[in-house]
């Protein structure tokens, strides 16, 4: 910040010099228009270079959409019936989700039928939440 001011100043004083050195005329105003030039620079060069300056703990890192989309889509998962306990895997790219694989426990699903019933509608909640391929979505009962 110090070194900037004393920049502008500097510029400042060598302007004032050559003005007063300078006859009027054409490499005076030319003059005039360089050192506009240069002092702008001078202006917004350490703005543009701020950012170097903040420190990292006020710029926190975002969170990968993808990721936190992943972890949501499993929560919503566990929170459906016959799902608490199921081993999920859930893929993402590009900031959405991709693919789903769920081995539900036994313990959790009841009967096959219900694990069934329990199945659809969690397919139907997939593809209509992320716009999945129903082919994208395999929910499997461990054994």
């Amino acid at each position: 910040m110090i070194s900037c001011v004393l920049a502008i100043t500097l510029a400042s004083v060598a302007l004032y010099l050559l003005k007063s050195i300078l006859p009027e005329g054409h490499i005076k105003s030319a003059l005039r228009f360089i050192y506009g030039i240069l002092l702008t620079l001078l202006i917004i060069l350490p703005i543009i270079n701020i950012k170097d300056t903040i420190p990292q703990s006020l710029t926190p890192e975002m969170p990968d959409l993808g990721q936190s989309m992943a972890q949501g889509a499993e929560i919503q998962i566990r929170q459906m019936k016959g799902f608490k306990n199921a081993q999920i895997t859930v893929g993402a790219e590009d900031g959405r989700i991709v693919r789903v694989y769920i081995l539900a426990k036994r313990s959790d699903s009841g009967n096959l039928i219900e694990f069934e019933q329990n199945k659809k509608a969690l397919v139907r909640l997939m593809k209509v939440l992320y716009k999945l391929d129903e082919n994208m979505i395999v929910i499997e009962p461990d054994e």
